[in-house]
């Protein structure tokens, strides 16, 4: 069977991006687009004579003239960034990420990739859940049901009260504990 065709009519990913910019882009950017799409428009559909291409290239130069200095920093800045997302966006292949996973890379930028909180409850075992998450997801709709914990043992529980001097010292302290015995373990292991 042929490959499925992503972009059939006129609703390419081109189009759908361009509408998003323009959406949420400010008056001044409207403004200044507006003055580039003219000067775009003259450069492709029409054939020049030498005096219409000059009048052109002034209307430019005053067009940028007319960007104050911190107004052509945004623009440039805007642009740059704009490339940067382009680049990241075709780099980044999300097919089996997570098994590649590149902390030098914004995932969350990426446009496909949305970044929330949890903060749905499930119905049957009250876990936290994403929002679009489907249901039953954590638990098989009820059919998968975990022993509640059992209280832990003497030493271990005197400690986690926080009843006692010795047990409030523990609790403030308790990811410096974590952190030697997790070294204690990596020298257990290369012995």
């Amino acid at each position: 069977m042929p490959p499925k065709r992503q972009n059939i009519g006129r609703c390419t990913n081109a189009a759908k991006r361009k509408r998003e910019e323009r959406q949420y882009e400010t008056e001044e950017t409207a403004q200044r687009n507006e003055g580039n799409e003219i000067t775009n428009v003259t450069f492709t559909c029409y054939p020049e004579s030498s005096q219409q291409h000059e009048t052109s290239r002034v209307k430019i130069r005053e067009l940028r003239q007319s960007l104050s200095y911190s107004d052509r920093n945004e623009q440039r800045d805007n642009s740059r960034l704009r490339m940067q997302m382009n680049r990241l966006n075709q780099l980044v292949k999300l097919d089996r990420i997570a098994f590649q996973y590149n902390s030098e890379i914004e995932y969350s930028l990426h446009p496909v990739v949305v970044v929330e909180s949890r903060n749905k409850v499930c119905t049957n075992c009250t876990a936290l859940k994403f929002k679009n998450e489907a249901p039953g997801m954590s638990c098989l709709n009820g059919k998968v049901k975990l022993p509640s914990l059992k209280a832990p043992l003497e030493p271990l529980f005197s400690l986690v009260a926080g009843t006692t001097t010795q047990s409030k010292h523990f609790l403030n302290n308790i990811r410096n504990y974590n952190t030697c015995f997790s070294n204690d373990f990596v020298l257990v292991q290369r012995i």
